[in-house]
């Protein structure tokens, strides 16, 4: 029997996303471009590489139980090779055992020896036969190590979070991490009405729901190509996550205005803000790398918007030449992306903690550059996809410090006051968290220059 060609590509995109560096959702497609395969074996594909970055420590919690070797005494690719039959095993019951044992024996002969085989062969059949079984760390005993291996984040990060939400909130949201990232569009309502494009969907065989928080936002069940669905290619709408739509809501941007995005790419929210403004007025969308300057211009096009002009440069550098001239200026800043780790998996073994204390900085020197183009009166728009303090509020209060000319504006003109905890207070910022609202993890302030 020869490997099956979503197993193999599976392999092969898990190797050089650790041995070359590689991000898993942008290598992944693109992969999958190259050598497209059957949908069964394209979904199968999708499901080995995300499952199996998504479950690391669990997985390699299962296969150190069950072998005679330390795990990082093998190959790179043995160990890849065993991750992803275990995770098989473990999470995708609809397949035999006996043919994923087969199927990864057969793909160790192909890196390896007859010794390497061998123990492939053994490990996964225990796995096979009493893997379910195997204990993790005592919860109550050990929290952070509980957490941090059986639902696979570093620990390090878990500890922070326990420190800050306990150990119910901490489980809750790794548990959620671990599911797959929900499939929202945003509807362009300068071509389509929700209504009619939910209908298209419907009569494509696609089950669609109403998003939680945004009207123009549909959830998609189920795995998706949306750019293969009917009404993409006409510029109906854009993929772009519900609570990344609930940023242009606060920025609230209005027809005829000038409005800085002031890290655009790949503009998901640039796009948004001209729909918003009826894309009458002018959007200035700063983008550092070339690549993604394409992707916001590509997303202009098909959306048939005109208002938005592209600059490529470090806003910190170019932002002198609209000093004090802009109605809204929006940074979404470079950050950490502990909020979106259900959508990048491979992403939360790449951090470490200095990581978090150079991105404050760089996001405090962002919005100082952001605060001198906005207008008297204007409005600054403060966002990440973190969920770390030193990115979101203590960059936010160190700003204000500094720039007593802008005050914090309550988002409950802009938002439900639903989003918010029923113990609540500050509704000045809010901190979206994927296993309460089912979004991506954000952080949103909004701040009027007086």
């Amino acid at each position: 029997m020869s490997v099956s060609p979503a197993r193999r590509l599976a392999l092969k995109v898990l190797l050089r996303v650790e041995q070359g560096g590689a991000f898993a959702n942008q290598l992944l497609p693109q992969t999958l471009a190259r050598e497209p395969l059957a949908e069964r074996d394209r979904a199968l594909a999708v499901e080995l590489v995300y499952g199996t970055l998504r479950h690391r420590s669990a997985l390699d919690w299962t296969v150190a139980h069950f072998a005679t070797r330390p795990l990082d005494k093998l190959p790179t690719a043995l160990r890849w090779i065993l991750r992803l039959g275990t995770y098989e095993i473990l999470h995708l019951e609809r397949i035999p055992s006996r043919a994923t044992v087969h199927q990864y024996v057969t793909l160790a002969k192909h890196y390896g020896h007859a010794g390497t085989v061998r123990l492939t062969n053994a490990l996964l059949r225990r796995v096979a036969s009493a893997g379910k079984d195997v204990p993790f760390p005592d919860v109550d005993a050990h929290p952070a190590e509980h957490i941090a291996t059986k639902f696979s984040h570093p620990q390090w990060l878990v500890e922070r979070w326990l420190a800050r939400w306990g150990v119910e909130e901490t489980m809750a949201l790794c548990q959620q991490d671990n599911a797959p990232a929900p499939v929202t569009i945003r509807v362009n309502a300068l071509r389509a009405k929700v209504e009619d494009v939910r209908h298209v969907l419907e009569n494509a065989g696609v089950d669609v729901e109403e998003g939680r928080w945004v009207r123009e936002v549909l959830r998609l069940r189920g795995g998706h190509d949306v750019a293969a669905l009917p009404g993409f290619a006409e510029g109906w709408f854009t993929v772009q996550d519900e609570g990344s739509a609930l940023v242009g809501l606060v920025v609230a941007p209005q027809p005829g205005q000038t409005v800085l995005d002031a890290c655009a790419g790949p503009g998901g929210k640039t796009t948004h803000l001209a729909e918003q403004m009826g894309d009458e007025g002018q959007i200035i969308a700063v983008e550092l790398h070339d690549t993604r300057r394409r992707l916001i211009e590509q997303t202009r096009q098909r959306l048939g918007l005109r208002s938005i002009r592209t600059v490529q440069g470090d806003f910190r550098t170019v932002a002198e030449q609209w000093t004090q001239k802009m109605d809204r200026c929006l940074l979404d800043a470079p950050c950490s992306g502990t909020g979106v780790l259900r959508r990048r998996p491979d992403a939360r073994w790449r951090l470490t903690p200095a990581q978090i204390a150079e991105l404050a900085g760089l996001q405090a020197a962002l919005l100082h550059s952001a605060a001198a183009v906005v207008k008297h009166g204007g409005a600054l728009i403060y966002s990440t996809c973190s969920l770390e303090p030193e990115e979101n509020e203590q960059v936010v209060e160190a700003f204000l410090r500094s720039h007593p000319t802008f005050v914090k504006e309550d988002l409950r003109q802009w938002l439900p006051p639903s989003l918010w905890q029923p113990a609540e207070t500050d509704f000045t910022r809010l901190q979206l968290l994927p296993h309460r609202h089912d979004t991506d993890g954000m952080f949103i302030v909004r701040m009027r220059r007086l």
